[in-house]
């Protein structure tokens, strides 16, 4: 009986560590390289005393145009992506169905609604789908981590395009922030610079 359940916890041991091992061979050895988006941001730096500091980014686009499609509160959606004449990321479809060709990310969708952030658009009563993208957390030092929210919500007040997110793509629609610029410049290096 006790050889059972010495068996039975080397097997759930394994298995707890075979989880994350396999998570990180796929994003460090991927079968396909994987394809690096530039995505616009805003933040905000929370606290967390179990996962440390970091800086909290809103990644956008953050919504699409109501296209007639209805969706269900959380659900887990395909968001179709490409590139705008500037180099940023757009979002161009949500689907319940995974695209066959082009890049995409998973999303879980929010709801639709009016955009009442920007109010002053001729269509006042166009709706929108809300989603968030699975990546908002940008880890780093937690001695760094204030100077950093502080850094990126002095130039996103300006302007959204100054703070920009690169962010690897990989095939089955995970994505990973690669690195956080401030005006084309990565994050530490621009807060080593801000010290001078």
């Amino acid at each position: 009986m006790k050889t059972i359940r010495l068996i039975a916890f080397i097997l759930t041991i394994i298995a707890g560590m075979a989880y994350p091992i396999f998570k990180i061979i796929r994003i460090e050895y991927p079968a396909h390289e994987p394809v690096v988006y530039r995505f616009r941001s805003g933040a905000v730096d929370p606290y967390d005393p179990f996962r440390g500091r970091y800086v909290t980014l809103r990644p956008l686009p953050d919504r699409i145009p109501d296209d007639g499609a209805i969706y269900p509160y959380n659900a887990r959606l395909y968001a179709s992506i490409g590139n705008d004449s500037d180099g940023l990321a757009t979002v161009q479809k949500l689907s319940t169905v995974q695209p066959e060709n082009g890049d995409f990310i998973i999303v879980k969708y929010r709801n639709k609604r009016v955009d009442w952030e920007n109010r002053e658009n001729a269509d006042k009563n166009k709706k929108y789908h809300f989603f968030n993208l699975p990546f908002s957390r940008y880890y780093l030092n937690e001695k760094l981590a204030p100077e950093a929210e502080k850094a990126v919500a002095d130039v996103t007040r300006a302007d959204t395009s100054d703070c920009i997110l690169k962010v690897k793509v990989y095939d089955d629609g995970h994505a990973i922030i690669d690195e956080l610029e401030i005006k084309g410049i990565p994050l530490l290096e621009y807060l080593k610079n801000r010290r001078k």
